[in-house]
């Protein structure tokens, strides 16, 4: 996801590549995130490649202390993230695909707002 609001927000550069890559990758981690074979995020693969990638944009937008605050809020987000999913469907009875598009909504929505500080502040 961060990869993603990075290209919208033309932080990767300007060109094709720079902006597919990112967006597409990001639409397909939406799409695999739906499918029951899809691990837990906090599985250690799933939780190392989310620590990492979060890491390398904060890195980007903010150096090492961005690079910190990113991966600490990625390792946060994705352990509270399954719980309170999980709660919301078991109060609510909604459906867990429905709760994971709101979900996804809530984390582009931080991802392009974290982004969007970082581009007018530099």
């Amino acid at each position: 996801m961060p990869w993603g609001a990075l290209a919208v927000r033309e932080r990767l550069g300007r060109g094709a590549t720079a902006r597919f890559v990112p967006l597409a990758a990001a639409a397909g981690e939406l799409v695999i995130d739906k499918l029951p074979q899809t691990p837990s995020r906090t599985s250690p693969p799933g939780l190392a490649g989310r620590l990492g990638s979060s890491a390398g944009a904060g890195w980007l937008i903010a150096g090492a202390p961005g690079a910190a605050a990113a991966s600490a809020a990625a390792g946060l987000s994705a352990f509270v993230g399954e719980r309170t999913r999980a709660a919301i469907g078991r109060r609510t009875g909604l459906p867990d695909p429905l709760i994971a598009v709101v979900e996804d909504l809530l984390a582009i929505g931080v991802a392009l707002a974290a982004t969007r500080q970082a581009a007018d502040a530099g």
